[in-house]
């Protein structure tokens, strides 16, 4: 399965695509080994008479090489998660620093959140100026 990332994405897309497809892997794998899974008889006065021994011993080294498949492809996606996790910039500086930070960025936001509604009720208020002097038109203009 091709996890690879796409470098023009950021570090917690790529991180998140990788994951989904870790996350797709096991389910496939436990899928099909559940699914390919050899029949087991659980009472022993019935006995499994679907497959042949040649299919079972078929169906067993089939479920192997599966195995091994899958392991290889979790274990390089695993190194991919880590180098992902290594490429992460690391906080240079203490929590007060970093509480100061978010109270700037929280301020930033109220201020453009601010002058937001202040840019919206003005417009507002200019729709409602257009509107008027429509109407005013359309009436002037009937008489």
């Amino acid at each position: 399965m091709n996890t690879a990332t796409n470098p023009d994405q950021d570090l917690i897309t790529q991180m998140q695509n990788v994951l989904m497809g870790l996350s797709s892997m096991m389910y496939t794998g436990i899928g099909v080994l559940q699914r390919d899974a050899n029949l087991i008889s659980v009472n022993p006065n019935i006995p499994v008479t679907e497959w042949t021994p040649e299919e079972v011993k078929e169906r067993h080294e089939s479920n192997q090489r599966f195995i091994e498949d899958i392991s290889k492809d979790i274990t390089q996606t695993s190194v991919e998660i880590e180098k992902l996790i290594d490429s992460i910039p690391r906080i240079s500086c203490n929590e007060d620093k970093q509480i100061e930070v978010l109270e700037k960025i929280e301020e930033e936001s109220k201020n453009a959140g601010n002058k937001l509604e202040s840019i919206i009720s003005e417009a507002e208020k200019l729709l409602e100026d257009v509107r008027s002097s429509l109407r005013y038109i359309m009436e002037t203009s009937n008489k």
